[in-house]
């Protein structure tokens, strides 16, 4: 074989060669972030969404506070027009009763007045009440307007021993409650009371009565509370205007 021919056998063994040995340039595919893309993008309207659901139930409980406001404002103004031009006593307490049980739904509402003053006071009932179905609690009235309250006894003396609003989950639970089994029978459960007061003297006590248990409300109790100074300067002014004029005859 000629030196030629070996040449030519060897250009072509080492092209063989070289080209045994290069590896095949694959193409790459493309990264597909379609899913990446679309979980990302999902997250963030998820987010988004939370955000606008927080910023409505914001807006939401803002104007729900506003409505209520707006309406504890109306009750407190019905009640101290109706105290201004009331011609008794009786006339404010028995109006205050039945606007309170309209605005709180409660079912029952019942007055007392303050007999006497200091650790002898006692508190009487009026005979004022508000009933949404009077027959159904006779015998809780009869019971409630036969029996005076000194200081800490039942839900009445509890209020005009501490000059604050109480307020008892379910009476049929209460070791202080003396009208225990009368409430049970006409299916009264949950109560509140709060006094009407002049200075730090209790001069009447507001009650009032559910047909369902209800926990304690402090808004409700804060909107009591004022009612019942308001109140307590309405009753002032009857009282010296009364007096004035027994003076004056």
């Amino acid at each position: 074989m000629s030196n030629t021919s070996l040449a030519c056998t060897g250009a072509t063994t080492n092209a063989f060669s070289a080209f045994g040995q290069q590896r095949p340039r694959l193409m790459q595919p493309e990264i597909d972030n379609t899913e990446a893309e679309n979980a990302r993008l999902k997250k963030k309207l998820e987010r988004e969404r939370r955000i606008r659901l927080q910023a409505e139930s914001i807006a939401e409980s803002g104007l729900r506070q506003l409505y209520e406001q707006r309406q504890q404002f109306e009750l407190l103004a019905r009640i101290a027009t109706a105290a201004n031009h009331a011609t008794s006593i009786a006339e404010v307490l028995s109006f205050a009763v039945t606007q309170i049980c309209e605005f709180t739904h409660w079912d029952v509402g019942h007055s007392y007045l303050t007999q006497g003053s200091g650790s002898s006071a006692r508190l009487q009932s009026t005979g004022l009440w508000h009933a949404a179905d009077p027959g159904r609690i006779a015998d809780f009235k009869a019971a409630s307007e036969g029996s005076i309250f000194s200081f800490g006894v039942g839900l009445p003396g509890r209020t005009l021993e501490t000059a604050k609003p109480h307020w008892v989950l379910d009476v049929a639970e209460d070791a202080n409650f003396p009208r225990q089994e009368f409430a049970n029978n006409c299916g009264l459960r949950a109560a509140s009371a709060f006094p009407v007061l002049s200075g730090p003297d209790v001069l009447a006590v507001l009650e009032f009565f559910a047909a369902d248990a209800r926990e304690p409300n402090e808004a409700v109790l804060d909107l009591l509370s004022q009612i019942g100074y308001q109140l307590g300067r309405a009753i002032e002014r009857k009282r010296a205007d009364d007096a004035l004029r027994s003076w004056t005859r």
